[in-house]
């Protein structure tokens, strides 16, 4: 005999979980800001760049996602919060994190990329509100195989015609490009954040065997925009850089449509790796590492 779900307990679940997330997302990243302060002078100023900085990029996204709840009509308003508040969170660990005395004679920023990694693993793990395979943490889907080799080698094959000679690769560049970026920005927006907005949104469209939806369009455009906005220089000077913007958004389409199809998030990773890291490598390669 089945007997239908308690509505009322599946909601009282659902709020539960929502509750846990914000509880988690405000945790972690006062966590970061209490870190900053430890190691380096309190700054108000820095304090207000970190929330104008973050301001900024919703602000930009705010058009993208009014026209994705007025087209694609969300079903769960909780889900879209919380993706909003763990992209701040994540954003929040890398800005606050950076410059710390650890890693400090190093040029990239390791420390806020290692604690921003730490912090999403942490928060899946302790969330519980998905699963580890749902993020993406999971093998290929049969005939995933294919596009994702694909899409590696007309990556290589871009950069190797753009490529101009240049002075010698660092070392901890190359190492840096092959790792950093390509995990910590595929865990928080082609695993968690899709996931969240997936659940909104739902996957509608079908793109060359993939099911996406709006999610796919708006982690897109949010991860362009992380990479065309900021504050730059000693006087935390405003930039707004349109191309970045595009290519980025584009390239986030592109590993967004093969996490989707491959159904994991492992092949995003190694392409997102191949796009940072496959002009460095060739550099390397000709003029040798630093």
């Amino acid at each position: 005999m089945n007997i239908p779900p308690d509505q009322t307990q599946i909601q009282s679940d659902k709020s539960s979980l929502t509750h846990r997330g914000w509880l988690l997302i405000g945790t972690f990243t006062l966590l970061a800001l209490v870190l900053s302060t430890l190691f380096k002078p309190f700054s108000l100023l820095a304090i207000g760049i970190w929330i104008l900085w973050g301001a900024a990029i919703l602000a930009c996204l705010a058009p993208v996602m009014a026209l994705a709840v007025w087209r694609g009509k969300p079903d769960g308003w909780h889900d879209l919060g919380l993706a909003l508040g763990v992209w701040f969170m994540n954003f929040s660990c890398l800005i606050l994190m950076r410059s710390l005395p650890i890693f400090s004679s190093l040029k990239w920023n390791w420390t806020g990329k290692v604690f921003a990694i730490i912090v999403s693993l942490a928060f899946i793990g302790l969330w519980r509100g998905m699963t580890w395979r749902e993020i993406g943490f999971t093998g290929l889907r049969k005939g995933s195989w294919l596009p994702f080799i694909v899409l590696v080698l007309l990556s290589f094959v871009v950069f190797l015609a753009l490529y101009t000679k240049d002075a010698p690769t660092k070392a901890e560049t190359l190492l840096f490009q092959l790792t950093m970026p390509g995990i910590d920005e595929e865990i928080v927006f082609r695993g968690i954040l899709l996931v969240l907005l997936n659940r909104a949104f739902g996957t509608p469209w079908k793109v060359l065997g993939a099911n996406v939806g709006w999610g796919w369009l708006i982690s897109s455009v949010l991860f362009g925009l992380i990479h065309g906005i900021g504050f730059t220089g000693s006087q935390f000077q405003f930039q707004f850089s349109l191309a970045p913007i595009i290519i980025a958004s584009i390239t986030g389409l592109v590993i967004g449509w093969l996490r989707e199809r491959a159904g994991s998030l492992y092949p995003a990773m190694f392409l997102h790796a191949t796009v940072d890291a496959t002009g460095f490598v060739i550099n390397a390669l000709v003029s040798g590492l630093a």
